[in-house]
């Protein structure tokens, strides 16, 4: 019995408003809670509200809007892309170091047939065709640069995230993990706010249908009938209760890893 208790009254605890009050009422020898008093000899018990996931994130900065959440996602992306194209034009110039530096082996070698025309038209070509190459690459550099600007901005101007550039300085590797944790912890928030919104949605029907039972009894004059029912019908929501529960609990310690980006 006392497990319920501690359930039923968990449940206040995700409603709106930052106080509530609970009456406990003893019927026909049943004790049980309810937003409403449910006897003149009621006790009223004020429960103060713990912050639910959201709010707390909110107070703390960490809650992104679906807007930052995109930007994010698309920056990830676009650091990524950036990383590659980086990694793309070292690969060009090192290949072009290479090629040089073949050419000049074989002019050394031409056993008296060494060509300086030749090996100077030869070296234009080559570089000429990695110029071209590397200047490609850098026009696209420049372009996911010039995004990545636009969307740290564009998440700049939200007022949750303010001196954006500041909270994330480090090189690229480093970027895309606090992004990378930031999605994660906001999955999670998701996850939990779902949880919490099934938990009052158990809380409502609950409610609905102990009341519904007691109408029925008090009609048919059978206060057994209503001891049966509601305990019954506690049962079947403590299940649902206690499944929710724990996995808010799960949720909660898995995002502690992903808060301190």
């Amino acid at each position: 019995m006392v497990f319920r208790i501690i359930f039923f009254l968990s449940l206040f605890a995700f409603t709106p408003t930052s106080i509530a009050s609970i009456y406990k009422c003893e019927l026909n020898g049943i004790l049980s809670f309810s937003q409403f008093p449910c006897s003149k000899d009621a006790v009223e018990i004020i429960v103060t509200k713990s912050t639910t996931t959201y709010e707390s994130d909110l107070n703390k900065n960490n809650f992104y809007s679906e807007t930052v959440i995109d930007a994010l996602t698309q920056l990830r992306q676009v650091l990524i892309k950036i990383q590659e194209i980086k990694l793309q034009k070292s690969h060009l110039k090192n290949q072009l170091k290479t090629d040089l530096l073949q050419l000049n082996t074989k002019a050394n070698n031409s056993l008296g047939k060494f060509d300086h025309q030749e090996l100077e038209d030869n070296k234009v070509n080559v570089t000429s065709k990695y110029t071209k190459k590397i200047n490609a690459v850098q026009q696209n550099l420049d372009n996911l640069t010039h995004k990545k600007s636009n969307l740290s901005y564009k998440i700049s101007l939200q007022n949750n995230i303010l001196e954006f550039e500041q909270n994330f300085t480090g090189n690229a590797n480093t970027h895309i993990k606090k992004i990378n944790n930031i999605l994660l912890s906001h999955e999670i928030n998701t996850k939990i706010r779902k949880q919490q919104d099934e938990l009052r949605l158990y809380q409502l029907n609950l409610n609905n249908e102990l009341a519904r039972v007691k109408r029925q009894s008090e009609i048919a004059n059978d206060p057994n009938f209503y001891k049966i029912q509601a305990s019954n019908i506690t049962n079947k929501y403590n299940s649902k209760i206690t499944f929710a529960t724990e996995l808010i609990n799960k949720l909660e310690q898995e995002k502690k890893q992903y808060n301190n980006f």
